[in-house]
């Protein structure tokens, strides 16, 4: 059985053993599978064929982050936090869409949806993951932000704040 996932920009579709991502913008596209060349480096599904305008990858797992959070739970957030820094390590950008539902659960936890990566520091990154488990699951975002700040030092809390007033305006534009 087919199921859509959700996606802000793209439609993305689950095939059972894989995902098929289909994009509106071709520069998206060559932005995400340059990422997802770099499987070798970091947790990241493997392409199984790319179009024009889509990527097949194979399927990692269905639970997320998100997933954990909206049903109360409170998943350690180092490992996350040390994606992050992976991701700003050996790319070079910050991730750009940090959020829980880009982060696949399970034996081993991948990392999904590159197409916003650009220039910037790891803790713009974490912000916006902190600053989504804060609307998430509130109960847990202490725990979140006192792993995040021994990382990250006290700016981490100005770019929550910058993240959280986003969040809030484009909810309001939709």
């Amino acid at each position: 059985m087919i199921r859509i996932l959700p996606s802000r920009k793209n439609l993305v579709l689950d095939l059972g053993d894989s995902v098929l991502k289909l994009y509106e913008d071709p520069q998206a596209l060559e932005v995400e599978s340059g990422i997802l060349g770099m499987c070798g480096r970091l947790p990241v599904p493997r392409v199984l064929g790319r179009g024009r305008m889509w990527v097949s990858m194979e399927k990692v797992g269905s639970e997320t982050l998100m997933d954990a959070l909206a049903e109360g739970g409170c998943p350690d957030p180092g490992p996350f936090l040390d994606l992050i820094d992976l991701f700003n390590d050996v790319v070079g950008l910050r991730w750009g869409d940090a959020n829980p539902r880009n982060f696949i659960l399970g034996p081993r936890t991948y990392m999904v949806d590159f197409e916003e990566a650009h220039e910037g520091p790891a803790v713009a990154d974490a912000a916006s993951l902190l600053a989504r488990v804060k609307l998430v699951n509130e109960r847990c975002f202490g725990r979140y932000l006192r792993a995040a700040e021994d990382r990250y030092g006290p700016e981490l809390r100005d770019f929550i704040k910058g993240e959280l007033k986003l969040i809030s305006f484009f909810r309001k534009v939709k």
